[in-house]
Order: structure tokens, then C-alpha cells, then sequence
């Protein structure tokens, strides 16, 4: 792939790399034992903590809660351990981040003519920090993301949204049904396929939804980045036609790969969106 700066002509289907002017990330916080704090005061179903492998192929990774690793900080400051945490929904903790949410969703709503930010269905400000060398395997994400560097480096390696053999039919709806985003499918030849984003302090990258990638932390230091995602229509739409072929699927049926019918996948939509809706009704 291509390397593209515009945001317009990458949403949906290209990661965009960004000028660092576009958006002020020096009031995000910063300071390791802060964000500890606050990460301990979350519900621990809003962290995740996994020891991964240097391996991109590797999806069977080690799983943590917050409480098993107290010495989180010194572990980072030290690079001790092959730690990936995140945490999400840190807009609903602290104003500071629900502040530059608001700033960064009308900043995309300036520069994306089809983004209407009155049909959001769902945002939220994550965060990632991962000791040195740290890998997030092969995996992909439902919504549009955007990564925000601010501590250490990382290269991130993104595939095609579109490509079916990187992300088969099935893995798309688990990930819509059952919200399994581990990828069993890396092999390296893919990486022909690829575009590497590096990136530095300051550097913004815009990622598509249902873009396969795998990241690695830089051997100098930990890193620190927080996330933007964004749950627009489309994105809904995308996961009610996965969740609809699932249930297909199951009985037997072999639904048809999304895209090459798209008729047929309005349809779908259509019937999938008129059965949740019916769904919502009844248990109201």
C-alpha cells in the first residue's frame, strides 16, 4: 500500500499519516505513576494485560489482571517482561481526556466531508503502553482508530481492509459476533502486502476499520500511546453483515463474501438492522 496524508481520502479504506501540527497531544498525561493510578482505580474489566511473544503469528499470549502486576511502572521504566496493557473508556474517568475527545472528533468532522459526528454511535480514548520490543500480534479492530504517540516508538504493520485472505469471512464475523480480534492467519509472505508506519512522539497515524495489523514496541524504551476510536454508521452496518452471515453460517449456509454483492449485502443489512430493532422492542 501506498503512503497517503489526507484524511478524506483515506477514512474507511487507507491508514493516513499525519503532520504533527494537525492535533496538540501535549495535554495528554504523561506521567507513568498518574496513569497507573488511575488505571487501578478502573474496572478491571476496562484493562487488559497480556504477555505476548516476539512472534506476529503468535495469538496464544498470557493474560493478566492489573492486580498481578503492581510493580507496572518499574517493570516499564526498566523494560523487565514483554508486557502489552491497554485501557479503554478513559473519557468516562477523567475530564482531561473527555476534553480532547470532543476537540479531536470536531477536528475529524472539519476534515472528513462524510463524517457526521451527530450519527456517532460510539467514541471512546484508550491507551497502550508496552515495555521495550513488546509485540501486539497479528489482530485487526471494528472501528476507525486513530493511534497517538507520545512516549517511545513503535512501527505498526497494516494490511488492506478489503483482503480476504489476510482476514478470511469467518475471522470477520467472530470479530462482529463474538469480538475475537487474534488472527490466526499471518504467515510472512503477507508482508509484501504491507505499509509500515513508524511512529515517533507527536506522530499521528488514522487507521480503517477491519484493517488487519500487527505492532512493535522500540528496543530504546517503553512506549506510550493513546487511541481515538470511533463507532460511525457504516461500522455498524459492516458488523450487522458479519453477525447475519454468522448466523448463516451456522446452519449450514455459506454466505457470500462481503462486497461482492452489494445488493445483496443492503439487504442483509436491512434485515439484520429490522431484526435488532425488533430484538430492542421486546426486551424493553
Amino acid at each position: 500500500m501506498e503512503r497517503i496524508s489526507n484524511l478524506a481520502e483515506g477514512w474507511g479504506v487507507h491508514p493516513v499519516n499525519f503532520d504533527r501540527k494537525w492535533m496538540d497531544l501535549s495535554k495528554l498525561p504523561l506521567d507513568l505513576s498518574v496513569i497507573d493510578k488511575l488505571l487501578r482505580e478502573m474496572p478491571a474489566s476496562n484493562v487488559f494485560v497480556r504477555v505476548t511473544s516476539a512472534d506476529p503469528a503468535n495469538s496464544n499470549i498470557k493474560r493478566l489482571t492489573l492486580a498481578e502486576v503492581p510493580d507496572l511502572v518499574t517493570k516499564l521504566e526498566s523494560g523487565a517482561g514483554n508486557i502489552h496493557l491497554q485501557a479503554i473508556q478513559l473519557d468516562e474517568h477523567l475530564p482531561v481526556y473527555r476534553q480532547f475527545k470532543q476537540a479531536f472528533i470536531d477536528k475529524v468532522s472539519n476534515s472528513v466531508p462524510v463524517f457526521n459526528p451527530e450519527l456517532l454511535r460510539h467514541s471512546s480514548v484508550g491507551l497502550f503502553v508496552s515495555t521495550p520490543g513488546a509485540t501486539a500480534p497479528f489482530h485487526a479492530d471494528p472501528e476507525h482508530n486513530f493511534l497517538l504517540q507520545v512516549i517511545g516508538e513503535k512501527v505498526m504493520h497494516s494490511f488492506p481492509p478489503m483482503d480476504f485472505e489476510t482476514f478470511p469471512s469467518e475471522a470477520r464475523e467472530l470479530l462482529a459476533s463474538d469480538k475475537l480480534s487474534m488472527l490466526k492467519t499471518y504467515v510472512p509472505e503477507f508482508e509484501e502486502r504491507a505499509i509500515e508506519l513508524d511512529l515517533q512522539p507527536g506522530d499521528l497515524i488514522y487507521h480503517p476499520p477491519m484493517s488487519p495489523h500487527w505492532v512493535r514496541t522500540g528496543s530504546k524504551g517503553f512506549s506510550l500511546s493513546y487511541t481515538i476510536s470511533l463507532v460511525t454508521p457504516d461500522v455498524e452496518q459492516t458488523l450487522l453483515l458479519h453477525k447475519l452471515n454468522r448466523k448463516l453460517r451456522k446452519v449450514g449456509l455459506t454466505p457470500s463474501q462481503e462486497g461482492l454483492h452489494p445488493v445483496l449485502d443492503k439487504l442483509k443489512i436491512d434485515i439484520a438492522s429490522t431484526g435488532k430493532k425488533l430484538k430492542h422492542l421486546f426486551v424493553s
